[in-house]
């Protein structure tokens, strides 16, 4: 679906799954979502209270002008995350942020690294709602325990380990 909003995630973490490139059509964006937001929930990694997020499945263009207004950077990427800072208030739903992520540079990058569009799909979708739920990899610390979390959920979801040999 096209410019439509669709629900994905268990009832504890949903996303609301927006695409706008129709090639994303050969895939499934709403199912990957929801298998990466079931995947975190059951892995203890989600919050311990309801939690939303947006997701958006769009193209280079898309994400170079988010990453131009919003890092200052002029070139796009293959995923960004956008966390939104609200505050957690007791036995109130939480919004987390937004991600987007671009078929051209998630295409690119599967065909560089001959692995498949959709388990790169889904690394860069655990990749951006880790960082919604304040994992990041700034410092060698912070890195290593995302990837040791990415890693750890894209095996159980029988999904080889994108940083080995790196």
């Amino acid at each position: 679906m096209l410019d439509e909003d669709v629900t994905a995630g268990p009832a504890s973490f949903q996303a609301s799954v927006r695409t706008d490139d129709t090639r994303w059509s050969s895939m499934d964006p709403v199912a990957i979502t929801d298998m990466v937001l079931t995947a975190i929930a059951a892995s203890g990694s989600a919050p311990s209270y309801n939690a939303s997020c947006d997701v958006l499945f769009s193209d280079d263009a898309a994400l170079q002008d988010l990453n131009t207004r919003f890092r200052e950077k002029n070139a796009p990427t293959n995923v960004l995350a956008f966390p939104s800072g609200e505050a957690v208030t007791i036995g109130e739903p939480c919004f987390l942020g937004g991600i987007a992520i671009s078929f051209d540079r998630c295409d690119a990058e599967s065909k560089e690294r001959g692995i498949s569009m959709t388990d790169h799909t889904t690394h860069l979708t655990v990749h951006g709602v880790l960082h919604l739920l304040g994992f990041d990899h700034m410092t060698d610390e912070e890195r290593e325990e995302m990837e040791r979390v990415e890693v750890s959920l894209l095996a159980g979801l029988g999904i080889a380990d994108p940083y080995e040999g790196s």
